[in-house]
């Protein structure tokens, strides 16, 4: 990478860093009801995917977002039980190519020209099956905790920049883990990036949420506490 194309690169994520501290992602439960003896829930994120992170995914860069959703039984005033957990993540960059966004998922790989389906990807998440009624006791008082890991430069965008910076490519055998002591990896160029990503923020942004503390009546319909 050229001395040129490695300060564009420096400028430019710590603009997209400092501009995704901007404003915190807000996390709203939309609804939490019992289907087919499953708790499911539907929940929205407001401002996660910025423009400053549309930017970015335009510039080459790859944005991630990891959603972690539990379901806690509330035990005493200090104990609480870890009933369930759902994890999963969405990845978006950008291809010029095609002109098309690449949002990945469990469930999906597409390629879209869509900015709203990009949107709704990363913001709209629908009929998330948390767990099993037979783990939800009728007289057991519950609650739900949302996790949201923003990464606007992904681990493996990360690594890859790394690589560039380094002089590796891809290809070459990994080092001999048995080895005592692993030989330093990468040039100043790496290093002044790590220092630039430990200093900006880079790398995880974590918000989170919990609901109002909720029971399952006799009639499988869920009643949230006042």
């Amino acid at each position: 990478m050229k001395p040129r194309h490695f300060h564009f690169l420096v400028v430019a994520l710590t603009c997209l860093t400092v501009a995704a501290h901007a404003q915190e992602p807000r996390l709203t439960i939309d609804s939490l009801r019992m289907v087919s003896g499953k708790l499911v829930v539907d929940f929205h994120v407001d401002s996660l995917l910025t423009s400053r992170l549309l930017a970015g995914m335009q510039r080459g860069i790859t944005s991630s977002a990891r959603f972690r959703v539990q379901l806690w039984r509330k035990s005493g005033w200090l104990f609480n039980a870890l009933v369930a957990e759902r994890e999963f993540q969405v990845k978006s960059a950008f291809e010029p190519w095609e002109g098309k966004y690449l949002v990945q998922s469990a469930a999906e790989r597409r390629f879209t020209k869509s900015l709203a389906f990009v949107r709704a990807s990363w913001e709209q998440h629908r009929d998330l099956a948390v767990a099993d009624s037979a783990q939800l006791g009728v007289k057991s008082r519950h609650y739900l905790v949302i996790e949201i890991v923003c990464e606007p430069v992904s681990r493996e965008s990360l690594q890859e920049i790394r690589g560039w910076l380094s002089g590796e490519f891809k290809g070459l055998p990994p080092a001999d883990t048995t080895d005592a002591e692993a030989p330093p990896r990468g040039g100043l160029r790496s290093r002044l990036f790590d220092t630039v990503v430990d200093l900006t923020g880079f790398g995880a942004q974590v918000s989170s949420m919990k609901s109002k503390s909720f029971r399952l009546a006799e009639n499988h319909r869920i009643i949230f506490e006042q």
